[in-house]
């Protein structure tokens, strides 16, 4: 019995670590395309991205799930339908930033500029908002 437990379980833990990280070629695109970063459908999960400018940036539908944008400057970002679940997104600038039905659960968005952001279905359910503006 536990010969044929050790296999599936080995397997398992090899996909979980797979799972966990971004992918660095999406990282790299995004990168590399310096006037307007643009990386849409990426997975950047986990990615550390604390303090980037990342202005107009096109992330519609990007994978950012437990990201690090700290103080990132994502002004006139266009991020709809983004997956921003857990992300610290504590200080960035998110004015005039493209929202739309992004999920925001659980994201630190404490002193966030939020000013002029669109947010209509937006989930911003158990998302962390004080001091924002």
């Amino acid at each position: 019995m536990i010969k044929h437990l050790t296999v599936p379980t080995a397997f398992l833990m090899m996909i979980s670590s797979q799972v966990s990280a971004f992918d660095t070629a999406h990282l790299q695109k995004l990168k590399d395309t310096n006037n307007t970063p643009a990386c849409f459908q990426c997975d950047l999960r986990k990615a550390q991205l604390s303090g980037a400018d990342l202005g107009s940036a096109w992330l519609a539908d990007a994978d950012l799930y437990d990201a690090n944008l700290n103080g990132a400057y994502l002004k006139y970002a266009w991020m709809p339908r983004a997956n921003l679940e857990s992300a610290n997104l504590s200080e960035a600038n998110l004015n005039n930033a493209n929202l739309g039905e992004a999920n925001l659960f659980g994201a630190d968005l404490s002193g966030a500029n939020l000013s002029k952001a669109y947010l209509n279905y937006a989930v911003i359910e158990g998302a962390i908002l004080c001091n924002t503006t």
